[in-house]
């Protein structure tokens, strides 16, 4: 078990997750509901654009009110969304983007 210490930094929260900063791992993790996603700053415009944009999904009519699929980088691994749910975490991501390009910011002058 990993037990460095981290310098977590929460920029975002809400019921359904939360977005935040690791200044020693200078990662961005996103968290929604059960995924987490963990990113390098320079990753996290391009995600938030992906799910603004709607971008690598398809409409995916499911039994179980999801609408949305959206293809991950692994093979045969998939993401369903509602349009709610989507709606809600993109929010959740631009509410956080300004935040995450400062740090992206303060680690360039650095």
């Amino acid at each position: 078990m990993n037990t460095t210490p981290h310098n977590f930094t929460t920029i975002i929260e809400n019921h359904r997750g939360y977005i935040g900063y690791c200044k020693c791992c200078q990662m961005v993790n996103v968290c929604y509901k059960n995924s987490l996603f963990c990113f390098q700053l320079c990753e996290y415009q391009w995600f938030c654009e992906l799910i603004k944009e709607r971008k690598c999904m398809t409409k995916y009519h499911t039994s179980h009110g999801k609408e949305v699929l959206m293809k991950t980088p692994m093979n045969n691994y998939y993401i369903l969304f509602k349009e709610s749910e989507l709606d809600e975490f993109s929010e959740m991501l631009q509410q956080a983007k300004f935040l995450v390009e400062t740090f992206k910011t303060v680690k360039n002058l650095n």
